[in-house]
């Protein structure tokens, strides 16, 4: 068995959510951290795109 799987079975559902709800908001964080996400075309720091954008 993967890893995946191990891990799936041993989460419950609501885990799962949430897990899934981090990854959407780090993912987000870390695309607005790109140079392309800024008017000013420089990188953000991880702190200012995840709680000021």
């Amino acid at each position: 068995m993967s890893g995946f799987l191990k891990l799936k079975e041993k989460l419950s559902s609501f885990q799962i959510i949430i897990l899934g709800f981090l990854v959407v908001i780090f993912l987000g964080a870390i695309l607005l951290m790109m140079p392309i996400s800024a008017r000013s075309r420089e990188f953000t720091s991880f702190g200012t795109a995840l709680f000021e954008k």
